[in-house]
């Protein structure tokens, strides 16, 4: 977004719970506002003083019902809010496991399976729902073998040429979406 202007003239905020992910970023931007926060009870950042808000796959970790009164509580009337997250079919697979099921990531609370799960949860008399679309995902095959093989080196996957073209070898995840929605707040 940086590189193709849309930061232009804008203040943006960047938030995470990790001291090392707030640092990166700093690395990336020194002008970003970088701060370490969570998305349950923003503290950084002031009540109905943001235009736009993007949050990917981050719902699915945290309290979404805190995190959606956060976003309530920071983007001003009129502002939007892109919201992204997992969306499993009930033939969902993925290779992990917790609490007996097959997930996507052993950190997610929730991966939402009905559209009703998540969208109940938005205020439709405070907010109209302008996008809200699945796209299938795909993996990686060679990111299977470097996390198995516990490869942390960040620049391997950043820099490295053979790396990335390899990369680019992607399997479907099956019965797994990324799911999109955008809301504005009226």
């Amino acid at each position: 977004m940086k590189n193709n202007g849309y930061f232009t003239g804008k203040r943006i905020f960047a938030i995470d719970t990790s001291p090392k992910s707030i640092a990166l970023v700093q690395k990336i931007d020194p002008k970003i506002y970088a701060r370490v926060d969570d998305a349950e009870n923003l503290r950084t950042i002031k009540k109905d003083s943001i235009d736009f808000i993007i949050s990917t796959m981050v719902i699915e970790h945290v309290d979404d019902k805190k995190m959606l009164k956060t976003v309530d509580g920071t983007l001003k009337r009129g502002g939007h809010a892109y919201i992204t997250t997992v969306f499993k079919k009930p033939y969902g697979w993925y290779y992990q496991r917790r609490n007996g099921k097959w997930v996507m990531d052993k950190t997610h609370l929730r991966e939402y399976t009905k559209d009703d799960e998540l969208l109940r949860l938005i205020d439709k008399n405070r907010y109209k729902i302008v996008e809200s679309q699945k796209t299938l995902l795909w993996f990686p095959v060679v990111d299977f073998i470097a996390r198995r093989v516990m490869v942390r080196n960040r620049r391997l996957f950043a820099e490295n040429i053979v790396f990335n073209l390899i990369r680019k070898i992607k399997i479907p995840i099956i019965g797994y979406y990324e799911w999109e929605i955008i809301v504005e707040k009226k």
